[in-house]
């Protein structure tokens, strides 16, 4: 054999040869791949080859360049990889709507318990008294109602008879068919029986209801079964998740399966839920849910959270229908909101001077302290403000912040019920509720807007929502006097400035402020003027504020030491791009350092910096008007005159 020169050496050293061998290893991988599947396969029965999936031989995992080589196609994008046959999930189920803003009527829904000859506990009822309390129904005129009347009038508004009521038992007690039923029977007065499934058939200190009675009461028809959770925990809300899938979930399932009907209404035990109980009892498929709060059933109402009363309270129910029950004066508004460039103008009809700016897109701004409007304008980057709701302390130099009702801000700290003590007394006045598709006017009721979920399931998307003083304008009309005295509003007939807000029959959000001493019932005779479908009455006197950048157009109180009073909440316009769609900020750029770019701040950069109450952050008082916010020329902003 000839000796190898140094040529050959080079060139059959074994890096040559690893790499020869990886090429064949990778190349016959390649083929088994794509071949030996198919073959493989076709060794197997019919029965068991039609089970197995086919292979993927896109090669969509190889490099651009080799799936050339190999002659494979491009993949194609979006393509399923699963295989053809495998069933689709199934689509989520749509929840059932939660804001029942439809009826006219104030129902009454009693909550019984025990119907005995021998009550235990104060909340017991007595046959005799039960018998005595039907026959006080059937002497007022009292029309007894079954409860999908009562959902069916809220959420559709169906017409129910006058003085209607609706009659309900909880806890399963035998007692309610031993004592209760007959009676119920004797009057023709239908009802709903609230049962938790693990009592039934069995004997706790009291004797429960069995399956075969309860089939027997629903196939009856008087009397309908609806759900009260499986065990009856004191306080869902200290319930886990998993807890709460077995006693709403479950228990409605089982109640289902053994009575073979669909479980609709919920009975919370003792009354007890908040917004994460609300969303599983939703989720569940219930399409109402009843606590123990007191109050009467009416619109607007959220669907999980309807007042029911004790037995004792019928007494005030029947002297109410004795005195005659006033119609309400507002009923439920949801107004679409129309995107147009902002507008700024005025009315002066002699007795009333005002300014306005309206359009753009409205939202809100809360702070844990007080500023004035032009400098929480500069927060929010936003182009025109008013001062806002109402708040617990008004004197101009107390730094006391508390809103009077629930609030929900879209810049701000997040979400406060308010005062529990206010809910009552604020029982009528308009609640107003925002998104950016639309604007919801609702009378407020004590158990609306509980927590944040509780305003979104008013209205779907919101980012705002207060309680405003008075209406001024309702659908389209002014209230009169004794209308407006209905709200309870001590000052609202008193000679002041006065600051409102509504949204005009374009769907344009309006920001507005006399600048002379106005009584309301005036007012709304001025403000009719303007095409407005709804106004509502801020806080006025002082705290009345409208501005435009750094300029205030209108001030409610005069002082060398202060021009304009400090609030801590504000209603804020931002101009919107006609182009673009998106919200104009004029908040000017920042530095965070001597090195680097400004910082351009974004509606979610000053939103995220606002939650943490951090106003210092982002602006120094009144700043970012510029030039152009001293003259009141904000970017966007055109000028009315009437």
């Amino acid at each position: 054999m000839p000796p190898r020169n140094r040529y050959h050496r080079k060139n059959r050293s074994w890096p040559h040869f690893l790499l020869g061998a990886l090429t064949v290893g990778l190349g016959g991988s390649l083929l088994f791949y794509f071949l030996a599947p198919a073959a493989a396969t076709r060794l197997l029965p019919e029965a068991l080859r039609s089970r197995i999936p086919a292979p993927d031989r896109s090669g969509s995992f190889l490099p651009e360049q080799l799936r050339a080589r190999l002659g494979l196609p491009a993949p194609q994008p979006g393509a399923p990889s699963a295989p053809e046959d495998e069933p689709e999930a199934a689509p989520a189920r749509p929840l059932p709507p939660a804001a029942l803003l439809d009826g006219d009527e104030r129902v009454s829904v009693i909550m019984y318990h025990d119907i005995t000859n021998q009550p235990s506990v104060y909340f017991d009822v007595t046959t005799a008294v039960f018998r005595t309390q039907l026959l006080a129904l059937q002497q007022a005129g009292a029309n007894v109602i079954s409860l999908d009347d009562l959902y069916e009038h809220l959420r559709g508004g169906k017409i129910l008879p006058p003085r209607s009521v609706v009659l309900t038992f909880d806890d399963t007690y035998l007692g309610q068919l031993t004592n209760a039923y007959p009676l119920l029977k004797e009057f023709g007065y239908p009802a709903t029986f609230f049962v938790h499934t693990a009592v039934i058939g069995k004997k706790t200190g009291k004797d429960h209801m069995t399956w075969e009675q309860l089939r027997k009461l629903e196939r009856e028809g008087l009397v309908r079964i609806e759900g009260h959770t499986e065990t009856h925990p004191d306080d869902l809300r200290n319930c886990t998740d998993a807890q709460l899938q077995r006693e709403l979930v479950d228990s409605k399932k089982l109640l289902e399966e053994k009575l073979e009907k669909q479980i609709r209404f919920l009975a919370y035990p003792v009354g007890n839920a908040d917004g994460r109980v609300a969303q599983v009892a939703r989720e569940a498929g219930y399409v109402m849910a009843f606590t123990m709060g007191p109050g009467l059933a009416a619109s607007p109402a959220d669907a999980y959270f309807v007042p029911r009363l004790l037995p004792h309270r019928m007494a005030p129910v029947l002297q109410m229908w004795q005195q005659g029950s006033p119609v309400p004066t507002t009923t439920s508004n949801v107004v679409g909101v129309k995107t147009a460039p902002l507008e700024v103008g005025s009315v002066e009809d002699g007795q009333v001077h005002m300014r306005y700016v309206r359009g753009g897109r409205l939202s809100t701004l809360r702070l844990l302290g007080r500023r004035s409007v032009p400098a929480m304008l500069a927060m929010a980057g936003a182009s025109a403000g008013l001062n806002g709701t109402f708040f617990s302390d008004a004197r101009v130099n107390s730094a006391g912040n508390g809103i009077v009702g629930p609030v929900l801000s879209r810049f701000g700290p997040g979400f406060a019920p308010g005062l529990p003590g206010d809910r009552q007394k604020i029982a009528g006045r308009p609640l107003v509720v925002i998104s950016a598709t639309e604007m919801a006017f609702l009378p407020f009721q004590p158990n609306l807007a509980l927590d944040e979920s509780g305003v979104e399931r008013l209205l779907p998307g919101a980012t705002d929502a207060f309680v405003g003083g008075a209406w001024l304008i309702h659908r389209g009309q002014p209230l009169t006097h004794e209308q407006m005295e209905a709200f309870g509003l001590t000052n609202i007939f008193d000679f002041r400035p006065r600051a409102f807000f509504g949204i005009d029959r374009e769907g344009r959000p309006f920001l507005g402020a006399s600048s002379t001493g106005n009584e309301s019932d005036r007012l709304a005779e001025t403000l009719v003027q303007l095409d407005l479908e709804e106004c509502v009455l801020l806080d006025s006197g002082f705290s009345t504020s409208l501005s435009i950048g750094k300029t205030p157009l209108v001030s409610g109180i005069r002082r060398k030491d202060m021009d304009v009073r400090p609030v801590p909440h504000v209603l804020v316009l931002h101009a919107v791009d006609e182009a673009t769609g998106k919200e104009i900020i004029l908040a000017p750029p920042r530095s965070t350092n001597l090195v680097g770019p400004p910082y351009r701040p974004t509606l979610e950069t000053l939103q995220a910096a606002l939650q943490r109450d951090l106003p210092s952050a982002l602006a120094a008082d009144g700043a970012g008007g510029g030039k152009r916010g001293r003259r009141g020329r904000a970017r966007g902003v055109r000028r009315a005159r009437r």
